[in-house]
């Protein structure tokens, strides 16, 4: 379940990189991309209450379920704030923004993914390679 709801994250960030390529580029098919966006956020919130129900359901220390639903909560709101930025370009004319703005959106947009995998890597090294986690975290943080 988790791997699903990363896997879903992530498609919602990529998602939201091919809407900011069509808005700047005055491309027709961003309101299909902002559907993909929104039903992607919507699987994973609904995959995220699955998985807050189960851990609550678990037999595991409190501090350990606690920290468990902050971090999916936590990956969650990737996905939601995807959505928000593709809602955002439906309403503004992004392809009238200049080059320079545009640019610079694309290019955040490309190390928002970039930091989107490193996380998700490290999700997964938590539960094979902790050792790496550290490594993986300053990744993120440069």
């Amino acid at each position: 379940m988790l791997e699903k709801h990363l896997q879903l994250t992530m498609d919602a960030v990529t998602n939201l990189c091919q809407m900011v390529e069509a808005s700047a580029n005055s491309i027709e098919n961003s309101e299909g991309i902002y559907k993909s966006i929104s039903r992607l956020e919507m699987e994973a919130d609904n995959l995220r209450r699955e998985m807050v129900l189960e851990l609550t359901e678990s037999e595991m220390f409190p501090e350990e379920r606690e920290d468990l639903m902050e971090l999916v909560r936590a990956v969650d709101w990737i996905a939601d704030w995807a959505k928000e930025a593709g809602r955002i370009l439906m309403i503004i004319p992004f392809d009238k923004a200049p080059k320079e703005l545009r640019q610079s959106v694309s290019d955040m947009c490309k190390a928002n993914t970039q930091c989107v995998r490193v996380l998700i890597e490290s999700i997964q090294a938590l539960l094979r390679n902790p050792e790496k986690v550290i490594d993986l975290a300053n990744e993120v943080e440069l």
